[in-house]
């Protein structure tokens, strides 16, 4: 984005290019800054969309450069994405989400045994322990927290 006319013209084939991301997902996204006021298209035919964002949009979630160059699978890279409004501490080093896999899964759409295979791949690359706490919620079950090491996933200090 131009930060003095707040507008950019990438192709959608640019947007994949640089994140790695589906096309869906790009387009539902897209499609839902636009319905909340977030994001003014102004389409054009036979070359990209020019976007103009209002100045509301500076408190946007930010994903860094190497964020998105990391070697991790897209779509994994497409269900951080979509969690990482729902993790606190964010400005932190590590950030925390006590959501069940259950939760997560109503959040982005996707599947459990999905959501339990992107939570392993994070792991095992060292993004993101899971452990259960000693506090209960409201059916008396165990809660488990995970923390996502903001430094590694390259979103400390944005």
């Amino acid at each position: 984005m131009n930060k003095d006319t707040r507008n950019c013209y990438p192709s959608m084939t640019k947007i994949k290019d640089l994140t790695q991301l589906s096309e869906r997902f790009i387009n539902d996204s897209i499609k839902r800054l636009e319905a909340a006021g977030l994001v003014k298209i102004t389409r054009r035919t036979g070359t990209s969309n020019l976007y103009y964002f209002p100045p509301e949009t500076d408190n946007f979630e930010m994903f860094t450069n190497d964020f998105l160059d990391m070697k991790l699978p897209p779509k994994v890279k497409e269900y951080y994405m979509k969690i990482q409004n729902s993790l606190y501490d964010k400005d932190q080093e590590i950030a925390v989400t006590h959501y069940s896999d259950v939760e997560l899964a109503q959040l982005t759409g996707l599947s459990i045994p999905t959501v339990k295979k992107y939570n392993k791949i994070l792991q095992d690359g060292g993004y993101m322990t899971s452990a259960i706490t000693n506090y209960k919620d409201e059916a008396g079950l165990a809660i488990r927290e995970m923390s996502f090491d903001m430094q590694k996933l390259g979103q400390f200090g944005l």
